[in-house]
């Protein structure tokens, strides 16, 4: 097996003219990606904000407010709630992250650009990731600058990697794990290996309990890569992990009362596992095809055939994800375009992969020829995985969803204008609008509620099993979310069955609020009548993407 330790560097050679040295700093390829990416990542961020009223909102994705709004209670002392004195359900699936963001929630910073920090943090991620895809790069083919480099590049500008980052969910920091913990594996041999990879698969399991499957899947390869005499510290390693996720585990129990996160009986129960299975293979194939080239490239230098055998602790764990994603279903998300959330994590690991197949492919040139194909080979690969998501990519549209949130923010200031603090919300995007309005609110589709959760999911009969999987949104119980807990207002109603229609044609009447469709509970304390009577004298009929979501759900 190749000795993928790291050697030593020298350092540079200090001469009267600083100069040069100072020149060879500023432009080292490490350093002009890193700016560039920190220029985009700005204008990204900055896109994605929207001005509301004349001030500038910035908003993670709806479920990733989910979890602002645990960690806002968190900071504040309720604990970790979705609602304060409400019942303890775990409707996230990032412990540590929640806690990440709490600590920000401790500082005076207004609701409107708490997530701004949440998305520079993010960025901050990014760039760190970026220094462990080099080294990997480096440690594995240390007389190539040119496989550092580029797989430096296509990881700093891979748009789903960055959407997921940049818009606040824990992909970054997971990312950044999920390469350190590689980076940890190929220097196994050194005296802080073992320790290092150890906290660092075992940190991964706070931020999402999943992880553990990037974990031992790693873990595994190693013990398959590694001596015998070093089984027992891999297996050691594994323990760890182990104690790391039973400790949550407890913790879960004895804070929640459950054995798993809500969201688990939500996306992983209740629904058959072959047309759960098929809908992840259908949406892997799509994600998949448009790196076929780069696939086919990989495979045509045999880089897994011929190259050292701790390349197999690059190509196993990024399948290993691309399986899990395909056993699970797939990602809400997919619609976007790109690698999900379950991917993302590993894709680094994909872009050193194809850096030094398009090295080797130029190697075969020699002069001008070699540049020239070497620049374009790489400026190909750029186009190709990002060819989802092109426009978004040269920032010609917005960021996913950006739409999306700025009138989710919009109906909570509207929420805070025409009802009073206890007004309860019954609602679907259950991130944005419970965090701005700061109103208690029902979550229809469960992930904030226990007794939703454990319920079997809907399939409409017009639809088929194979076709109606959408990972967490197949279960609601509207006799309970709207019969029995009678929400003052009821926002986005997802497919209301004619038992449903009933119910709110005899309790709610419907209202439009510049747009808004929402049902207004009859006689109901909590909503101020005489304000809600200027906000429709003032509303317009703006066409509105909600909407249109729930006319076409009908």
């Amino acid at each position: 097996m190749m000795d993928t330790r790291l050697t030593a560097i020298e350092p540079p050679t200090v001469t009267d003219d600083q100069r040069p040295a100072l020149w060879a700093w500023y432009t080292d390829p490490l350093v002009v990606i890193s700016a560039a990416l920190c220029v985009y990542g700005a204008f990204f961020i900055f896109r994605s904000s929207n001005v509301i009223g004349g001030i500038r909102y910035f908003s993670l994705l709806d479920d990733d407010m989910i979890s602002m709004t645990y960690a806002r209670n968190l900071a504040h002392g309720y604990g970790l709630v979705w609602i304060p004195g409400g019942p303890r359900v775990e409707g996230y699936t990032n412990l540590l992250w929640v806690c990440f963001m709490a600590l920000f929630h401790l500082l005076p910073i207004s609701a409107a650009k708490m997530s701004l920090c949440i998305q520079i943090s993010g960025g901050i991620f990014l760039l760190l990731n970026l220094w462990c895809v080099r080294e990997i790069a480096r440690t594995l083919w240390p007389n190539s600058a040119h496989v550092a480099t580029v797989a430096v590049l296509l990881t700093a500008f891979y748009f789903p990697l960055d959407n997921w980052a940049l818009q606040g969910t824990e992909v970054s920091i997971l990312t950044l794990m999920s390469s350190a913990a590689v980076l940890a594996a190929l220097r196994f041999e050194a005296p802080q290996g073992p320790a290092a990879l150890a906290a660092i698969l075992g940190i991964s399991t706070l931020v999402r309990p999943d992880a553990a499957g990037f974990a031992f899947v790693l873990l595994a390869t190693i013990l398959a890569l590694s001596p015998k005499e070093r089984w027992r510290q891999v297996i050691t390693i594994g323990g760890v992990v182990a104690l790391f996720l039973a400790a949550q585990t407890a913790f879960r129990i004895a804070y929640y009362g459950d054995l798993l996160p809500n969201t688990y009986y939500l996306k992983l129960t209740g629904y058959p596992l072959v047309p759960r299975f098929a809908r992840g293979l259908s949406v892997a194939l799509v994600f998949l095809l448009p790196l076929l080239p780069l696939l086919l490239l990989i495979r045509s230098q045999r880089i897994i055939r011929n190259a050292p055998r701790g390349i197999a602790l690059l190509a196993i764990p990024l399948a290993g994800q691309v399986l899990y994603s395909i056993y699970v279903g797939g990602d809400a998300w997919e619609s976007w375009g790109g690698c999900n959330r379950y991917v993302a994590v590993a894709m680094p690991l994909f872009m050193i992969l194809a850096a030094h197949a398009i090295d080797l492919t130029c190697r075969n040139y020699g002069g001008q020829a070699a540049r020239i194909g070497f620049a374009a080979l790489t400026a190909g690969a750029l186009a190709l995985i990002n060819a989802q998501n092109f426009r978004e990519f040269l920032m010609l549209n917005v960021p996913p969803q950006t739409d999306e949130n700025a009138e989710m923010v919009e109906q909570a200031l509207l929420l805070d204008r025409v009802t009073g603090s206890d007004a309860t919300i019954g609602l679907i995007w259950a991130g944005i609008v419970p965090y701005f309005a700061r109103r208690p609110a029902i979550d229809l589709f469960g992930k904030n509620d226990r007794k939703i959760a454990h319920e079997p999911p809907h399939i409409r009969s017009k639809y088929s099993w194979w076709l109606e999987f959408w990972p967490g949104h197949n279960t609601w119980d509207y006799a309970y979310s709207i019969g029995e807990q009678a929400p003052d207002v009821l926002m986005q109603p997802w497919n209301p069955d004619p038992p449903t229609l009933a119910l709110l044609a005899s309790h709610y009447e419907m209202v439009s609020l510049d747009g808004f469709p929402w049902y207004l509970r009859r006689g109901s304390p909590h909503i101020n009548r005489e304000a809600l009577k200027i906000e429709i004298a003032h509303s317009g009929a703006k066409p509105r993407f909600i909407r249109s979501v729930i006319d076409s759900n009908r």
